[in-house]
């Protein structure tokens, strides 16, 4: 059986930009996308709220 030695990273080795983009810089645009997609949501629901009072 082989035996392989276990690697453990230091915290600061794990935060360390991947592929030139920083662990900010993927929050900042995951954030962003949640914002655009809560926003697209309020309009949709402003649409359907709209859509029925057209009906009354």
């Amino acid at each position: 059986m082989l035996h392989l030695p276990v690697v453990r990273r230091r915290r600061t080795e794990a935060l360390r930009p991947v592929r030139g983009i920083s662990r900010t810089t993927l929050v900042e645009s995951m954030s962003d996308l949640v914002y655009v997609g809560v926003t697209v949501a309020v309009f949709a629901v402003i649409a359907l709220i709209a859509r029925g009072v057209e009906k009354l």
